[in-house]
């Protein structure tokens, strides 16, 4: 998801199976707490995971 994309969400569902680790999941949700779609930072680890 591009940070343009994400700007215009209005709600954002977060998914995780047993083998993901609760950090990842953690780090997810509080990047989106505290998402501002001009001081966005991309989330590497999680990137790095996906790819």
């Amino acid at each position: 998801m591009t940070d343009e994309q994400l700007a215009n969400c209005k709600a954002v569902a977060i998914t995780a199976g047993a083998s993901t680790p609760t950090y990842l999941t953690n780090q997810v949700i509080q990047y989106l707490n505290s998402y501002t779609p001009k001081l966005a930072k991309p989330i590497t680890e999680v990137a790095k995971i996906l790819q």
